[in-house]
């Protein structure tokens, strides 16, 4: 319960390393994460340029900064957009595993959706003071993306960072 406490305190933000199966043909590898709370901001390089992963207050949004556009997808696409679980609610222990030298359990969680069964695992650090993850995974009916996160720091998040700027048009 201490744990499901702390996300709720300040954010965190880290690197990211990407990795597909199957590959994509294009697009870079390395983004950025940012976390406050129940709220997260992927930074992905995509075939389509960067694509920014908002999921805020019940909303999904896909922001494409270069073409100031952004999606509102329905939220319960979540898994299917690779935003990985803030917390342990509804995940099982499902093993434990090294990453970077730091002892970690996996937690994982399987979902059915409108386009299929989506699993989900995230390696949450061992003795962590908050809630942090080091890897997630997302697999799919048709492939899965793996998330490396490095350098994290703990540190306030800017509340714009969760938001579509206002200049932005919808798509």
């Amino acid at each position: 319960m201490l744990l499901l406490l702390l996300i709720a305190a300040s954010g965190w933000e880290g690197k990211v390393h990407f990795a597909h199966d199957p590959p994509r043909k294009s697009g870079g590898a390395d983004g950025a994460i940012h976390v406050s709370g129940a709220r997260i901001r992927i930074e992905e390089p995509t075939p389509v340029g960067l694509t920014v992963i908002l999921s805020a207050d019940g909303k999904l949004r896909l922001v494409f900064p270069e073409r100031k556009q952004f999606m509102e997808v329905p939220a319960e696409q979540a898994a299917l957009a690779t935003v990985p679980p803030l917390s342990l609610a509804g995940l099982q222990r499902a093993g434990s595993e090294s990453v970077d030298g730091r002892a970690c359990t996996i937690w994982e969680r399987t979902l059915t959706t409108q386009m299929g069964r989506v699993r989900q695992r995230v390696w949450v650090p061992d003795g962590a003071r908050r809630f942090v993850f080091l890897r997630f995974v997302t697999q799919t009916e048709r492939g899965a993306t793996r998330a490396d996160v490095s350098g994290i720091r703990e540190t306030a998040q800017a509340e714009a960072l969760f938001r579509v700027p206002r200049e932005y048009n919808e798509k």
